[in-house]
């Protein structure tokens, strides 16, 4: 009976009794000896084989290094071997190693998309952030700019995109009325594609809604949408004029108090009135409290008089 040889190796397995004299030749045991020594070449570029390490064994490469190509490199789950990890290195500039250090505590490894859809999702759909300066929405949020949005296919000028959806049905619930007017419900607009309009911050800001908690507090002026109504609109105006003539603030009523910085004139409660002569620079200012009663009223010619304060101008943004 000839000698036979291991499958993975090719080692020689002599034949017990008939290979008298013939194992050390270069085909018998010497042979096999430098198969065996090929392994472990220096450099790691051996002749590969398949490798497992046992229960209870542990591979060590603390001192060297281990090297493995990225693509060829899988972490495999201990109970489900069809959940696989697979590492890709493509991104990397030629001739550089990146060093990934791990923090000090047990935790999960956080992602770019994984990141964003963690702050997406601890952010209620509706959630209004202002001071972004970034001209277009990122990932998760629309531009709160008076614009609409719809599902995919519809013709909403914001985002037109099912995951506007969740926003939709939250606009619809506040009053917000859909193109062509408002359907059923929200849903039935929805599958219809009838764009929604977002809230417009277009040169405005906040302000708390007027029955926040259910009891009305009664500060916000007159609205042109009811103030008790998330997205409806104070009032607002500015009087404008030449530098000409003469300039006379009068209020009348109560809860006001209404003060001109400049020459620094205090105007107080009742029917009272303060001139600014030609050639001055008075610039006026009024603050309600409680309920007013009266009317605040400017007359003869100004320039430059306006209800707008000093502000920095921003993106303000929706999350979905």
């Amino acid at each position: 009976m000839a000698d036979s040889f291991t499958p993975n190796l090719n080692l020689r397995k002599p034949e017990v009794g008939a290979a008298f004299d013939t194992w050390g030749g270069t085909s018998g045991l010497n042979s096999d000896l430098d198969i065996l020594d090929a392994l472990f070449n220096a450099d790691g570029t051996g002749t590969g084989v398949g490798l497992a390490s046992a229960a209870g064994k542990v591979w060590n490469a603390i001192a060297g290094t281990l090297k493995a190509t990225a693509s060829r490199f899988l972490l495999v789950d201990a109970t489900d071997n069809t959940k696989v990890v697979q590492f890709d290195a493509s991104g990397l500039t030629t001739g550089q190693t990146r060093t990934f250090k791990l923090p000090d505590l047990s935790d999960t490894l956080a992602t770019t998309t994984s990141v964003q859809a963690a702050v997406t999702a601890r952010l209620p759909t509706g959630t209004k952030l202002e001071g972004y300066y970034g001209g277009v929405a990122p990932a998760g949020f629309v531009l709160a700019c008076g614009r609409t949005i719809g599902p995919t296919g519809s013709a909403a000028t914001e985002r037109a995109n099912n995951d506007t959806q969740a926003l939709y049905v939250s606009l619809w619930g506040q009053g917000f009325v859909p193109s062509g007017g408002a359907g059923a419900n929200a849903l039935a607009d929805w599958a219809a594609n009838k764009p929604i309009p977002l809230p417009d911050y277009r040169s405005a800001t906040s302000v708390g809604k007027d029955n926040l908690g259910g009891t009305a507090k009664g500060l916000i002026p007159a609205a042109t949408d009811p103030k008790t109504q998330v997205g409806g609109a104070t009032a607002s105006g500015t009087v404008a004029g030449t530098t000409s003539g003469n300039l006379s603030v009068t209020a009348s009523g109560s809860n006001f108090t209404n003060t001109e910085s400049g020459d620094t004139h205090d105007i107080q409660f009742g029917n009272n009135s303060q001139a600014a002569s030609i050639g001055h620079n008075h610039f006026f200012s009024v603050t309600v409290f409680g309920s007013a009663t009266g009317s605040l009223t400017v007359a003869g010619t100004a320039s430059g008089v306006s209800t707008v304060q000093p502000s920095n101008v921003v993106d303000v943004i929706l999350a979905l």
